[in-house]
């Protein structure tokens, strides 16, 4: 993989970076921007940092050369941000509006790949209130947010009773819920960098379910993450990276993007789960771990990021 760094003919870039946002990842982006604000600075970019808490671009942000937008969920990965940032001509890291809007939306990324031909689970929408359970859908079964993210409201159900307790917490007049078919295997995720996939990573929660507790609280035990993964032979490996890749084609993707997926016990078979178009970015977060694992630094990472969308500035100038 080719990928760009600095050199000593190239100006000073200034790169801001936008962070925070309002969405219930919010914590969480204020972690992975930490991390790439160090990161960028280690690399010797000049670098401002933002807490952008609505979607109205601050202050000055069309005196910085690149926007490196770390914000998860909400406003910030659903396409709101990126399309103020192309309406301004900022350039700015990772995927632009359509792409960003459709991975948001997970039923409509999932239609989108499904008919594309690729292996999803079988899934619903429910966008206003339930009274019955489709019958095509068997328990148990994964309920979660349509537009949500870091598996904040993932519940897997296991009775009808469970089903209607649930759905009524997770309020389904703000967000429309998701039930999808269950599948029983092993979790992985498929980072790409310009389109090419990263080594996968193996997920190995502490319990049943890649939920926010696993992923992030750790009340019942650390989640472990094996990349290269150790439950899956080679062409296993190779399939997953290739629909991963085959993924980011559909999708129209842009520099990075993390394809979430389950591997089915009894037919090996890869299942995309979601994609995620601003992925968790410390330095130990997935796509990260995958580009270390690699041969790539997280600075150079990094780095690398911040030129992609520095040269689509030079070539509109």
């Amino acid at each position: 993989m080719n990928l760009l760094s600095l050199t000593p003919e190239m100006p000073e870039i200034s790169v801001m970076v936008l962070m925070g946002g309002s969405s219930s990842e919010r914590d969480v982006s204020l972690i992975s921007a930490r991390g790439v604000c160090d990161a960028l600075k280690r690399s010797g970019f000049k670098v401002t940092a933002y807490d952008i808490r609505e979607p109205v671009l601050p202050s000055g942000i069309d005196n910085v050369d690149v926007v490196f937008p770390v914000l998860h969920g909400g406003f910030g990965e659903d396409g709101t941000l990126q399309a103020l940032l192309e309406s301004e001509k900022i350039p700015y890291v990772g995927c632009g509006p359509t792409a960003s809007r459709l991975c948001m939306d997970k039923y409509a990324c999932k239609q989108t790949l499904n008919n594309a031909e690729l292996p999803v689970p079988f899934g619903m929408l429910i966008a206003e209130s339930a009274t019955t359970l489709d019958a095509r859908l068997s328990l148990p079964f994964v309920m979660k947010p349509n537009f949500g993210g870091s598996s904040v409201g993932l519940h897997i159900i296991h009775s009808r009773d469970e089903f209607f307790s649930v759905y009524d917490q997770i309020q389904p007049e703000k967000d429309p819920v998701l039930l999808e078919e269950y599948i029983e295997g092993t979790e992985i995720t498929v980072g790409l960098l310009d389109g090419k996939p990263l080594p996968p990573v193996e997920i190995c929660p502490p319990g049943t379910t890649y939920d926010y507790d696993a992923k992030y609280l750790y009340k019942h035990g650390k989640t472990q993450y094996l990349c290269p993964p150790r439950s899956l032979d080679e062409a296993t490996v190779h399939k997953a990276q290739d629909l991963a890749a085959i993924a980011w084609k559909v999708l129209d993707a842009r520099d990075m993007i993390r394809i979430d997926m389950i591997v089915q016990k009894e037919t090996a078979i890869p299942y995309i789960l979601e994609a995620n178009t601003i992925p968790g970015f410390t330095p130990t977060s997935l796509l990260p771990k995958a580009a270390e694992v690699a041969g790539i630094s997280y600075d150079a990472l990094c780095t690398h990021l911040v030129l992609c969308a520095w040269n689509r500035k030079q070539e509109l100038t």
